[in-house]
């Protein structure tokens, strides 16, 4: 379970990453090895665009993400991490207490008149809130809901799935997320052919691509 102190710190910590961040020039480098259009249609159907400028957006905030810890980025991207429900387990520790202490002297139940039923089944509804624990989603979330918006502006400039594929592990070898680029012994390559290792990671940044394509935004 997700803590309200978890929450917050990591959502801290990322605000003050981003706010920090000095990788710019580093992201128009990355971004220049392609020929990019500034601006394109998001949808062929609608008027909605998406320009370069949003695209540095969120490859900045994705390198926020990716300095964060797996505990950090979990605890960001957990669904009962919300004001609702801390709020709703607040107001079951106290109405615990009032009740508690109601107990403590029955005869206040009638002077003041109090619905001791209506306390009970009012506890009852705040715990299943409170302690619903919802959905545990994995620590990529927020970096996923990012590439929902890249993945469409890759499209758009033309990009075959296998080439937005190289791009994503581009992005992550470049700005160091997990150990992607790296490898030990594992990354020893043969000439010609790609390592295990890197096969492997490869073929993580696919099944990203799949997820995001599969799921709407929010999701996962």
């Amino acid at each position: 379970m997700v803590t309200v102190d978890q929450f917050a710190s990591a959502w801290v910590k990322f605000n003050e990453l981003l706010h920090k961040s000095k990788n710019a020039d580093r992201i128009d480098d990355f971004l220049n090895r392609y020929k990019l259009i500034t601006k394109v249609k998001e949808d062929p159907y609608w008027d909605n665009y998406i320009t370069k400028d949003e695209i540095r957006g969120y490859i900045k905030e994705m390198i926020a993400l990716f300095q964060l810890t797996f505990n950090e980025r979990s605890a960001m991207a957990f669904e009962s991490s919300t004001p609702a429900h801390f709020k709703n387990k607040k107001s079951l520790n106290d109405l615990k207490k009032l009740q508690s202490a109601l107990n403590n002297m029955e005869w206040a139940y009638d002077v003041y008149k109090i619905d001791k039923d209506q306390i009970t089944k009012d506890i009852e509804k705040l715990k299943e809130r409170a302690t619903h624990r919802g959905i545990k989603r994995s620590h990529l979330f927020e970096i996923k809901n990012r590439l929902k918006s890249i993945y469409p502006y890759l499209k758009a400039n033309g990009f075959t799935p296998t080439k937005k594929d190289e791009f994503i592990y581009d992005l992550f070898c470049e700005f160091e997320f997990e150990d992607y680029g790296k490898g030990g012994n594992d990354y020893i390559k043969v000439e010609g052919e790609i390592s295990d290792f890197e096969a492997k990671q490869r073929e993580k940044v696919k099944k990203i691509r799949l997820d995001c394509e599969k799921y709407p935004k929010g999701w996962l």
